[in-house]
């Protein structure tokens, strides 16, 4: 068994097991030996999803973020799903219960400063479906994810979403058993045109307020 102690300059570091004669290691530590300049720190997923449902009440979101707050969170990678906004025919529905969380767990987020990856998690599965676009490479779904990251960004300036992430787990999420292949063809042309429609000036209103796209989530390939 080894024992560290801090002493002056460094740590000290002794065997417990070793014989008395062994005398300690002297560990020195350099603070100025950066390992990784670009740390962001801890982060979590804080999803708003189904906290209307679990009943959630403003008081207990109230003690949530207080710890949040306390934990200065420095980065979390949040859901999002196109049906909180999206009903079909053109029309979109800010008002909506599960975007009004959502928006709550942002206002969070913008007050403290924290770094926001927020995710998509996809149209595919039935639990996920937005009404007459079937599949990611559908122009369509492009177009939707452009429009409301232009309310998020421009309308309610959300300058925290700093990264975009493109569905969650594009192995489980798009990748069928039945037709990986197509699905595997599909997935490019979806990128393609999400970060078509950004580039074209849906999303953005100037070049600092520009969001990289993340390919996938985790477990993507």
């Amino acid at each position: 068994m080894a024992l560290l102690t801090t002493v002056a300059g460094g740590i000290m570091m002794s065997d417990m097991d070793a014989c008395e004669e062994d005398r300690p290691v002297s560990i020195e530590v350099d603070p100025r030996g950066v390992i990784c300049r670009k740390f962001m720190g801890f982060g979590v997923e804080w999803d708003s999803a189904n906290y209307d449902a679990a009943g959630v009440t403003d008081a207990d979101f109230a003690v949530i973020r207080s710890r949040v707050e306390w934990m200065r969170l420095p980065i979390a990678r949040i859901m999002m799903q196109s049906k909180w906004c999206y009903k079909g025919n053109g029309r979109f529905d800010w008002d909506d219960p599960q975007m009004k969380a959502l928006c709550r767990h942002l206002d969070v987020c913008q007050k403290l400063g924290t770094t926001v990856v927020l995710t998509d998690w996809g149209i595919e599965r039935d639990w996920l479906e937005i009404p007459n676009v079937a599949k990611v490479e559908d122009p369509k779904y492009a177009e939707i994810i452009a429009t409301y990251m232009d309310y998020l960004l421009n309308t309610r300036n959300y300058t925290c979403i700093k990264y975009f992430i493109m569905v969650n787990e594009p192995n489980l999420y798009v990748f069928s058993t039945t037709s990986a292949k197509t699905d595997k063809e599909g997935f490019p042309v979806a990128l393609d045109n999400v970060s078509g429609d950004l580039d074209a000036g849906m999303a953005f209103t100037c070049e600092a307020n520009r969001v990289p796209i993340i390919s996938s989530g985790t477990g993507g390939e």
